[in-house]
């Protein structure tokens, strides 16, 4: 899975919290969650791999948390 992430600063605090996850599933069984953390502020785009460990899946949820 691949994503890119850059933060921008809405407030004078230089500190960030970024935390993106997706989890997958075929009907109502749950199969994996993928996440990725940083605490640190992104000034330029940025790619992020992250490994999916099963095959298939038919439902997937996506959910990013910032502060």
């Amino acid at each position: 899975m691949y994503f890119n992430v850059k933060t921008e600063a809405l407030t004078e605090f230089t500190e960030s919290f970024n935390n993106v996850f997706v989890g997958f599933g075929i009907g109502n069984e749950f199969l994996c969650r993928v996440e990725w953390n940083s605490y640190e502020a992104i000034s330029d785009w940025q790619q992020i791999e992250e490994a999916i460990s099963f095959d298939g899946g038919t439902l997937m949820s996506i959910n990013i948390y910032a502060a």
